[in-house]
């Protein structure tokens, strides 16, 4: 296919949509919502006949001219399919949810860029591509997260994850650097590094060096304990945004690495293990962390935190195709969830979940479609969220990784109590002041929301291909599983029994949700307001800033000048090109931010 590979129009249509948006929202801004929506379908058309091109068995396509070797297996090209196609819901989502808002010829662009460089990041086969893709995803992610640059909320949240995420780089860029330098002969490419880490190479030393960086890395990028603290503090941006970054994109990229890089790293003396404790300790914190979220985004925020949690300690266990089949069916759960609280949001006015009661009575379709997200959060049978996280608490069955397994069901029980608390409490009861004002959403909001509630119950039917795809991948051992062979190995396993535990307890504490955080409320109050601070993570966080920075002033004012400079520099990348073009600036500020 050469250089008309699906794999290359994948990565290459968004960044020229990125250009012909700015291009045209220079001269006619009306326009730009349907270009932006063109380029997503394109790519997402693209990356469906990726998918069937690695499912034919063609894994490699290399661009010599620009040195990029793009990599379909079932791991990219699962996770740049992804990006694409719920990038594309998520444009389309945006034609109504950002109608009236100002600035759309930098927010597509983002938009475009985010799903470009996540594609480039999946598909890479080169950790200098990858790196590249990597900082351009983050640039154009941090600049959508503080879109609303009047809002200071949203401005900090972006510093944070700025701050974050420059931690992560350095872990990243870190391992990068040293598998370079350790690889004889110097090369970037990642088959070629798998294989020299596999024949022992590669010394010893610098292969847990690089292994422990990227990890830093990875716990960065996906807000893992110890480095969690931004991802909540994000959800000032757009949802539309929110659904693509914190759903399909960005925060799933740290998740990706380590599953990448997972056959260079695997017999690396305890770092299984750590990768396996850190998601353990993140799903749980961060689902009792939920559990306490009055903030309906930053509910679902702690959540993204838990699952990837889950994804995490799937890949510590061992199981690369459980912690990849779970990040594509939480993908599309989780875009799903937050596209719908988004149109909750717009329509009440509000974000809090207590103020939204009886919104169900208003906006009925939107309730179902939410109720679906719940579904596959929740885990209920037959949806994918079901199979995903059954097969993870198989895998860690399998490795007898019993400590870590009884805190995934614990997480378990808590993501079914909080999302089902979450749904009854905004779309149940009586019909509060800010749900007597809704209305149902857009129907350009509704149809894709529809099209992800479809995705939620059957995205699962797509096993045979990603685990046939993971399977030919370079050192990923692992038996490719056909739907009728994922069915027989759910309920020949003794996972499926803690799976129905974990539900039939959280159906017990939903129906006495009341009585029962009543009780929480008077006999644990620390516990529950350890819970709703994040277990003071933050607190303790910005106590040692403050004293490293009251020791160093320098350091404040050049943190603050690269932030502002880090700004200007990236979230004018949709409008400077038709500033010289046009001698028009169109990314000025926004209106309020409606959720």
């Amino acid at each position: 296919m050469g250089s008309l590979s699906p794999s290359l129009w994948v990565i290459g249509l968004p960044f020229v949509g990125a250009a012909v948006v700015t291009i045209a929202g220079s001269k006619r801004e009306k326009l730009v919502p349907g270009i932006a929506v063109l380029f997503g379908l394109l790519g997402a058309a693209f990356a469906a006949l990726m998918i069937r091109d690695m499912a034919g068995g063609k894994t490699l396509v290399t661009v010599r001219g620009l040195g990029l070797p793009v990599v379909s297996d079932g791991l990219g090209a699962f996770m740049a399919g992804t990006a694409s196609v719920i990038g594309a819901l998520v444009l389309i989502y945006s034609v109504a949810y950002m109608a009236h808002e100002h600035g759309k010829s930098k927010y597509y662009a983002l938009v475009l860029l985010v799903i470009g460089a996540m594609s480039g990041q999946s598909l890479s086969g080169n950790l200098l591509w990858l790196c590249a893709f990597w900082e351009i995803c983050e640039a154009a992610g941090l600049s959508l997260i503080g879109f609303n640059k009047d809002d200071p909320k949203a401005v900090a949240g972006a510093r944070k994850g700025l701050l974050m995420s420059v931690i992560a780089d350095i872990g990243l860029f870190g391992g990068t650097m040293v598998l370079y330098a350790a690889t004889v002969p110097h090369t970037f490419d990642i088959a070629t590094i798998i294989s020299k880490a596999a024949d022992g190479t590669i010394p010893h030393g610098a292969l847990t060096a690089a292994a422990f960086l990227m990890l830093v890395g990875a716990i960065g990028k996906s807000a893992q304990i110890p480095m969690q603290v931004w991802l909540p503090d994000v959800m000032e941006s757009p949802s539309s945004a929110s659904a693509l970054i914190d759903a399909a994109t960005m925060v799933n990229g740290g998740a990706f690495l380590l599953a990448k890089m997972y056959p260079a790293f695997k017999e690396v003396p305890g770092w299984a293990v750590t990768v396996m404790w850190v998601g353990a300790t993140t799903l749980i914190l961060a689902a009792l962390e939920a559990l306490a979220a009055r903030h309906l985004k930053k509910m679902l925020a702690y959540s993204t935190m838990s699952q990837i949690g889950y994804m995490f300690f799937a890949l510590g266990s061992g199981g690369v195709l459980a912690s990849q089949f779970h990040l594509v069916s939480h993908a599309v759960f989780k875009a799903l969830l937050f596209m719908a609280a988004g149109a909750v949001i717009h329509e009440t006015g509000t974000k809090d979940i207590a103020e939204m009661s009886g919104v169900g009575k208003k906006m009925p379709i939107t309730g179902v479609l939410f109720l679906f997200g719940v579904m596959g959060l929740s885990g209920i049978p037959l949806f994918s969220g079901f199979f995903s996280k059954d097969m993870i608490l198989a895998t860690a069955l399998e490795h007898r990784a019993y400590l870590p397994l009884g805190i995934a069901v614990l997480g378990a029980i808590t993501t079914f109590t909080y999302s089902w608390r979450s749904y009854l409490s905004v779309f149940g009861g009586s019909v509060s002041p800010a749900a007597s004002r809704a209305h149902e959403a857009h129907p350009l909001m509704l149809v894709p929301m529809a099209v992800l509630a479809v995705g939620t119950f059957t995205s699962w039917l797509l096993i045979g291909v990603q685990s046939g795809g993971v399977a030919v991948s370079t050192g990923h051992h692992v038996h490719a599983v056909s739907v009728g062979d994922l069915v027989q190995e759910t309920l020949a396993s003794p996972a499926l029994y803690l799976s129905l535990l974990a539900s039939f307890v959280g159906v017990l504490l939903v129906a006495n949700r009341t009585r029962i955080f009543s009780w929480l409320e008077r006999r644990a109050p620390g516990f529950m307001r350890a819970s709703s601070e994040g277990f003071y993570f933050d607190t303790v966080y910005s106590a040692l800033v403050h004293r490293l920075f009251s020791k160093f002033p320098r350091l404040v004012e050049r943190y603050d000048k690269d932030s502002e400079i880090l700004g200007h520099a990236v979230g004018g990348t949709g409008t400077s090109g038709a500033r010289r073009l046009g001698h028009r600036q169109t990314g000025g500020s926004r209106g309020p931010n409606r959720g």
